[in-house]
């Protein structure tokens, strides 16, 4: 990671059921270049299992990469 604000970013959306068999869904702000490498990233991310979904949702808009300061190779729950 670097001090620089990512270039790119990613909406990334996990969804999990939770105890109550009930799913759950929590996103993140990932400072990655492509989709693919931001899901990637979520599926390593402590709490995730194999079981659950994880699907890149949107690019990030400069504005929120800036408003979050989000740096290249950044996760951040969005909350």
């Amino acid at each position: 990671m670097t001090d620089k604000l990512a270039e790119q970013g990613w909406m990334v959306r996990h969804t999990f059921m939770e105890a109550a068999s009930e799913p759950a869904t929590r996103f993140f702000a990932c400072g990655l270049d492509t989709d693919r490498e931001a899901e990637s990233a979520i599926r390593r991310y402590p709490g995730v299992e194999n079981e659950d979904k994880v699907d890149a949702v949107r690019r990030l808009l400069a504005a929120e990469i800036a408003g979050l300061k989000i740096k290249a190779g950044d996760i951040k729950a969005w909350t």
